[in-house]
Formats: structure tokens, sequence, C-alpha cells
């Protein structure tokens, strides 16, 4: 794959690390995070540490999703879609800053109501998209109003979701 830098390819090495070692080497915080690896966590805790996350990641993960392919695959998905006849509104579960699917579909002129964990990643959303309605809240724990959506996304967000609350 090509570096997001645009530098040119990379070749990577594996190797197992103790956990001691990988936390002194991990950055953005991961490093800190090896410690609960081994520790039972309650879904509340599950669901605050993936908030933490996105916060801290809101804006190098567009980026680096972005960088991983010249295509991208949720604007594929979306089309496809609408191709086949989905319309809005639009709940986009998952949402992020909106930069990676939200903006697509509210270019395609499509109502859309985003709905991610991260509070550092919808006030991005919410500034970035000012036509569309977003909540900080997790998925699990919401009530909306009585409402029809034609379309429900949830790119890499369904992967957050504890097990039990599935």
């Amino acid at each position: 794959r090509q570096s997001s830098d645009g530098s040119g390819p990379h070749e990577f090495a594996f190797r197992w690390l103790p956990v001691a070692e990988a936390a002194q080497v991990l950055d953005l915080g991961f490093g800190e995070m090896l410690g609960a690896l081994g520790a039972p966590v309650t879904a509340d805790e599950a669901v605050s540490l993936v908030r933490a996350g996105y916060d801290r990641l809101a804006t190098t993960y567009p980026a680096w999703s972005r960088s991983a392919s010249d295509v991208n695959q949720r604007h594929i998905l979306i089309d496809r879609a609408l191709a086949l006849g989905a319309t809005g509104p639009v709940l986009d579960i998952g949402c992020g800053t909106g930069e990676l699917a939200t903006a697509h579909l509210v270019e395609r002129g499509l109502g859309v109501v985003g709905v991610d964990l991260s509070p550092v990643s919808i006030a991005r959303a919410r500034e970035a998209l000012p036509g569309a309605a977003f909540l900080a809240a997790d998925v699990t724990a919401l009530s909306l109003p009585l409402r029809h959506f034609g379309l429900v996304t949830a790119f890499n967000s369904v992967i957050h979701v504890p097990r039990r609350r599935h």
C-alpha cells in the first residue's frame, strides 16, 4: 500500500512484543490502554473506551481512512442502495465527523440524522455539515421519535457495540 503521506510503499515487519514493551512504543494513547486487555470490562466501560478513542482520533481517523484507498467503499455502497430505490431520510450510525459517508448522503440531497459516540466527532460534523442533524449518543441506548428512515447506514460501527448489547 501507499503510505498516507504519499512517500511510496513501505515494508512492514511484524513481531511479538511483551505487553510492557508495547505499552512504551504505541502512540496516540493506545499504549496506556494495554493494561486493560486482560481485565474484564463492563459494557459501559467498553463504550467509554471507544468514545475516548474516537474523541482522540477525530482529526486523524478520516485522513487514515481516505489514505487507505483511492476508492471510498462507503460511497459505492450508498450509491448502490440509492440505485436500488433507497430514499431518505437516512440514519447514519457511527457517522464520526461526517466526512466519510454523511457528506456523500447530503450531497445526494438526502436528509440525514447522524449518530456517533464521540462528542468531538459530532462537533466537527455539525460544523462541516450544517444541513444534517447530529446526535452524540450511544445508539444502543438511543430513543428516536417514531419516524421512518428510508436508509440506515452503519459503516464500521457495529463492531464497536459490546456483544451483550447486540
